[in-house]
Order: structure tokens, then C-alpha cells, then sequence
């Protein structure tokens, strides 16, 4: 039997955490399933990691922590201090997309990576979604049982491959997939930058505010790709080496 360890970047509170958590337990291989989260939603910290302030750290259930740090503090906090020795860490799953350089703002991610650099097994989970749509999290967490089980079987397909580095797994959204079991596309990550652009929202004393207003949907992708993949409508999985 093994241990997992669950985190996010979006909050211990978040319906992902929650969804993931169920998949997770429903796996006959985890006899113990502990939760270690953000206290508040920190998407977008990257690997941050808190070193200059006192980190909160509180139960709040069996076997479920909530820190006032970020993903890579839960993971850390997890292993030195609560003595959680875990054979996977599974992060997300995540409210939005963690394709391509998203890994390097995603907390979410981070949270694999630190697992990894602790020679820990790691999977990445984030749900796509157009802005006009609600996640259905019960059917993200399907997709997510369908995928990890598939990982942890160590097929052919999704055998780990020498060099260190975790999982990074994006689900479609559910309009442009239109079925119940996407197909599972092993992919490489699309290194196109995001789009940038700012909107104006204010000037005083010489002072302007800028508010980002690019648009993530429209972001330059290759095929074949993770990117492209996810956005065609199935489920998109990457190794991520460190």
C-alpha cells in the first residue's frame, strides 16, 4: 500500500482539491490520503517559497492541514514537519489551464516539481475551460481517475522516463470535447509565450494603472503539442523534467 499527499495552488477550500481528493481515495493503492493546502488561493506564485515570515499551519480535519504559504511551502511543510512521507504527490486539480510556460507561473505545478526534487512521484492536475462555461468537477475528477490510473500502471505509454520530472495533466473543455472519455494524448509542452497586452485603467501624478487584458484562449500553439492538444478537445499529458 502507499501514501498520497494532496495540494493546489487555489485553496484548501477549493471544489478541485475536493474533487481530487475523492479520485484519489477511490484508488485501492492508498491506504492513507492526507491534505496539505494554501490557506487562500495563491495561483499564479510559481515556486515560491516562504522563508522570511512565520508560516500558519492548522488542522482542519482528519488528516487535512491548511498553511498560510504556497503549494511548494505545503510540500515542504508536508515532508519536514507534519513527517508525511508520501509516495505520490497529486496537485489540482487546478481552475484552468497549466499548459505549456504556464508551468513556470502554476503553483499548481510547483507543487510537483518540489515533490520531484524530493524524489517523490508527482502528477500535475488542471481543468481547460472556456470563460463562458462551469467546470463540472464530478467529471473532472472521472477524467482524473481515468488518467492517474493509467500512470500508475506504468504502461508502455506512460512509463517514467529516466531523467527526474513529473506529470503534467490538462483536461479539455467539456463543450469542445463533446464525449464522455476524451482520448488521452501523450504530449510535449508548447514553448510559445503567452500573449501579453495591458488596458489603461487610470493615471495620477505621473503614476499609470495597467490591468493585464491579453487573451489566454488566443495564445499561440503548435500542433501536436500540449497547447493545441487540450484545445482540440482531449486530454493532454506531458513529462515535465526539471
Amino acid at each position: 500500500m502507499a501514501t498520497a499527499l494532496v495540494t493546489n495552488d487555489d485553496g484548501i477550500q477549493a471544489s478541485g482539491i475536493n474533487a481530487l481528493v475523492q479520485t484519489v481515495k477511490s484508488i485501492e493503492l492508498f491506504d492513507a490520503v492526507y491534505v496539505v493546502a494554501p490557506d487562500q488561493p495563491k495561483s499564479g506564485c510559481s515556486h515560491q517559497a516562504t522563508t522570511d515570515r512565520k508560516l500558519l499551519l492548522e488542522a482542519v480535519g482528519d488528516n487535512r492541514f491548511q498553511i498560510g504559504g504556497s503549494p511548494a511551502d505545503c510540500v515542504r511543510v508536508a515532508i519536514a514537519q507534519l513527517d508525511i512521507q508520501p509516495d505520490w504527490v497529486f496537485a489540482g486539480i487546478n481552475h484552468g489551464a497549466n499548459l505549456g510556460c504556464d508551468v513556470y507561473l502554476s503553483g499548481t505545478t510547483a507543487a510537483a516539481r518540489e515533490a520531484v526534487m524530493h524524489d517523490i512521484n508527482a502528477i500535475a492536475l488542471s481543468q481547460y475551460h472556456l470563460s463562458s462555461t462551469q467546470i463540472d468537477w464530478k467529471q473532472a475528477g472521472q477524467w482524473a481517475a481515468m488518467v492517474i490510473q493509467q500512470i500508475l500502471e506504468d504502461s508502455d505509454t506512460f512509463s517514467s522516463s529516466s531523467e527526474s520530472g513529473y506529470w503534467n495533466v490538462n483536461f479539455p473543455d467539456p463543450i469542445i470535447c463533446g464525449k464522455a472519455e476524451p482520448d488521452i494524448c501523450l504530449t510535449g509542452l508548447d514553448t510559445n509565450a503567452l500573449p501579453i497586452g495591458y488596458e489603461l485603467v487610470g493615471e495620477s501624478d505621473g503614476v499609470t494603472a495597467l490591468k493585464h487584458a491579453a487573451d489566454y484562449h488566443q495564445r499561440k500553439r503548435e500542433d501536436g503539442l500540449d497547447v493545441q492538444v487540450c484545445f482540440d478537445g482531449a486530454i493532454s499529458v506531458s513529462r515535465v523534467s526539471l
